[in-house]
């Protein structure tokens, strides 16, 4: 076992030039609200900097009413089964309402998912129809579980099939052979 003075301690590299490699490192003043040298800068169609920050504005809720609607009525139009999921006009106060909110919560909660090609938006399209199958699936299974296994009565009170079988009737009246008068002949 090698005593404390014996281990070698990694060494730590003394930078020879004291710190002049961040030079060259620019950073915007905190307390100027000029743009940072290494910033974007909008030009216009002359190649002259555009005065003041060009916004891009979040679609308004009309528009994302239009979208939230358009949404619904999109299935219907691939396969014909899935119309009655569209917007229907009894239903167009509800649906807008319900979009105003979905609206609400993004402004709060997703702002950038609001805005014109938004890659949230875009994520959130891609995945929602995944999760639609999915649910659908198990809705499916859940449904197959709840139905009676083949060949159970349909009433409500359960009976084994040996009580079904016998019904302890009477034997019809006649002889043990008059099935025989009932056979048709075979052609």
């Amino acid at each position: 076992m090698a005593s404390s003075d014996e281990i070698d301690a990694p060494e730590v590299p003394e930078l020879a030039d004291d710190g002049a490699h961040l030079d060259t490192f620019r950073a915007a003043d905190m307390d100027d609200d000029a743009p940072a040298a290494d910033d974007v800068v909008d030009l216009d169609d002359e190649g002259q900097p555009i005065a003041g920050p060009v916004g891009v504005e979040q679609i308004s809720k009309e528009a994302f009413w239009i979208v939230f609607e358009q949404s619904f009525a999109l299935p219907g139009m691939f396969v014909p089964i899935w119309k009655p999921l569209a917007v229907q006009p009894d239903e167009k106060d509800a649906a807008r309402s319900a979009s105003d909110a979905v609206y609400e919560l993004l402004e709060i909660y997703f702002p950038s998912a609001l805005m014109p090609q938004s890659d949230t938006l875009a994520r959130l399209l891609a995945c929602v129809p995944f999760l639609l199958a999915k649910i659908m699936v198990v809705r499916a299974i859940m449904a197959d579980r709840r139905k009676p296994p083949s060949g159970a009565p349909s009433g409500g009170e359960f009976r084994s099939r040996r009580a079904q079988a016998n019904t302890n009737a009477p034997p019809e009246a006649g002889s043990p052979l008059d099935w025989m008068d009932r056979e048709a002949v075979a052609a």
